[in-house]
């Protein structure tokens, strides 16, 4: 394994966060839609986004922690299920914290295309429909 690099504080922990919160406003701001929409269908989709998230990140440390004493190891396609399913924001803040799956584009190249879904869905929501709504029905 190779060693760690000593990288600033800036590149190490304000870029990702600052890149999470971009990333994150059309959830949150969809997430915030909803439960005006419905309370109780707010409150619960945040709820299992939360429990997915956890998960996801549980996931994404025990494979790490796997590969490196030469373990079995989390499938690729159970680590995208678990980001299509909501948890896309642990999986961006596992990959920077834990230093996973970040240079295998391979992985990078399915991971992207969940979050641009995710962010086109919310943003979706946020403007009521108005993005993916069909011309003819305008």
């Amino acid at each position: 394994m190779a060693p760690r690099r000593n990288g600033s504080l800036l590149s190490y922990f304000l870029v990702p966060s600052a890149s999470l919160l971009a990333l994150s406003a059309p959830l949150l701001l969809g997430l915030r839609r909803l439960k005006q929409i419905h309370p109780v269908y707010g409150f619960y989709f945040s709820l299992y986004l939360g429990l997915v998230n956890i998960f996801t990140f549980m996931l994404y440390w025990h494979d790490k922690a796997r590969g490196r004493i030469g373990g079995f190891r989390v499938s690729e396609m159970r680590m995208h299920t678990c980001e299509l399913l909501g948890g896309w924001p642990a999986a961006f803040v596992s990959q920077r914290l834990l230093r996973h799956k970040t240079r295998k584009f391979g992985y990078q190249a399915v991971f992207w295309p969940i979050v641009l879904i995710h962010e086109i869905a919310w943003i979706d929501l946020i403007t009521g429909g108005a993005l993916l709504r069909s011309p003819s029905s305008l």
